[in-house]
């Protein structure tokens, strides 16, 4: 009962990941915007974490340390990650995606590939088929991959990527937030009626969230 009671209580704490952080951020959403109160309640749970730590090594309680040294890390990207979710929530893929990228014809060279690469800041290029159609996408890492591979006159279809998720312009981009932290094949395509219309990158979403953070202290101010 006394060790339940324990864990009971360190749950309790005003710390993500415990469950004293989504309370003490629900607490402080009555009294400021969502976006304040996760940034608030991470800074308060970033605290609690140092606290814990600077006791563990004061006391010499390695164990104790090394569980605010965890609290601290976990902390920062849970409150992170809900601020983000928050600033998302009801925006659509068309707010984040990009409209103005370039495309790759099939029969294309990998070496044609790589000049656009190194001449524009895009990182992940659309193959596309005579008529327009999406055939797939060819990122960066793919590209140097197969010209190592293939030589500089491969062809950029048999690099790239196909069969991988296509995203919607209406698809809601805060379901879609834990999967940005990896973007295993760099940008995801997004077509509208079999149509491609843009490329959503996870640097696109952090940009629409630099955005959103700065608009939004700016109209809280």
């Amino acid at each position: 009962m006394e060790v339940n009671l324990a864990f009971g209580l360190f749950n309790l704490l005003p710390a993500y990941p415990m469950d004293g952080g989504p309370a003490l951020r629900a607490i402080l959403s009555a009294f400021t915007d969502s976006a304040s109160a996760a940034r608030l309640s991470g800074k308060v749970g970033s605290f609690v974490a140092v606290a814990l730590a600077i006791g563990g090594l004061l006391f010499n309680n390695i164990v104790l340390a090394m569980v605010g040294f965890f609290v601290f890390l976990s902390g920062r990207q849970e409150s992170t990650f809900a601020a983000a979710r928050l600033m998302l929530e009801g925006l659509r893929v068309r707010a984040a995606m990009t409209t103005q990228y370039i495309t790759i014809a099939t029969y294309e060279s990998l070496e044609h590939a790589a000049n656009l690469l190194l001449r524009s800041t895009q990182s992940d290029f659309p193959v596309v088929g005579d008529d327009g159609r999406f055939m797939g996408m060819l990122t960066r890492n793919d590209l140097l991959r197969e010209m190592s591979q293939r030589g500089p006159m491969g062809r950029v279809i048999d690099a790239a990527r196909r069969g991988e998720r296509i995203l919607s312009p209406d698809e809601k981009l805060d379901d879609l937030l834990e999967q940005f932290s990896g973007f295993p094949q760099g940008s995801m395509p997004v077509l509208e009626e079999g149509k491609l219309v843009g490329i959503l990158s996870a640097e696109g979403v952090q940009k629409l969230l630099m955005v959103r953070d700065v608009t939004g202290r700016s109209s809280s101010s």
